[in-house]
């Protein structure tokens, strides 16, 4: 199994860690044309 570790803004990083409604986020990129091929479905993307 693959994992990936991603870099992200610690203030919104923090933010979401605060909201205790949110169980899941999705990601996404301002290139929303470009694959994200690093990882099958299923595997882990840590932030």
């Amino acid at each position: 199994m693959n994992l990936f570790v991603g870099n992200t803004d610690f203030d919104w990083y923090s933010y979401h860690v605060r909201r205790t409604d949110v169980e899941e986020l999705n990601f996404w990129r301002t290139m929303g044309n470009a694959g994200f091929s690093t990882l099958k479905e299923g595997e882990l993307f840590f932030l």
